[in-house]
């Protein structure tokens, strides 16, 4: 079980990554960013894209997901300063409802391979 929630973890913070880079770009007149903004952001995708590639998959789960959390509360702490607090709420509920559409899309998945096993 922690095998598959440090897996799911890997997966949710990838998809966090293509979900705040589409944020940044196609997201901007929601998020209402300035060029600044854009640019500091850029800059947090990259370091958290680098952090996560530094993490060896060889640790154990427990500390592979402790590893993922920490580079993830790092990107956390910067968008906190980079962005408004109305700007972060927005950020927040957008990177939530990416979670939930990738969870529910693993969960179908899952349903799917448990059906077709039965055959």
């Amino acid at each position: 079980m922690k095998i598959a929630r440090s897996f799911f973890l890997s997966i949710l913070f990838s998809v966090s990554l293509f979900a705040l880079k589409a944020q940044t770009t196609t997201g901007t007149p929601r998020l209402q960013l300035t060029t600044a903004q854009v640019d500091k952001i850029n800059k947090v995708n990259n370091d958290l894209k680098e952090d996560l590639q530094k993490i060896s998959p060889n640790l154990s789960p427990e500390n592979r997901a402790k590893s993922i959390n920490e580079a993830v509360q790092k990107k956390e702490d910067a968008m906190k300063k980079i962005l408004t607090v109305d700007q972060y709420k927005i950020y927040r509920s957008g990177m939530e409802e990416q979670a939930r559409k990738f969870k529910d899309k693993l969960s179908e998945r899952s349903k799917q391979m448990q059906n077709s096993g039965k055959n």
